[in-house]
């Protein structure tokens, strides 16, 4: 996992570049 830069969390899955967490960088945050 790599720093996200919305959330700040080591969410952001490196191959999909999307953070498990808040969702970034879809425009939806995840809930």
């Amino acid at each position: 996992h790599a720093l996200c830069r919305r959330c700040g969390r080591r969410s952001m899955h490196i191959q999909k570049h999307t953070c498990s967490s808040c969702g970034y960088p879809a425009a939806k945050t995840r809930k």
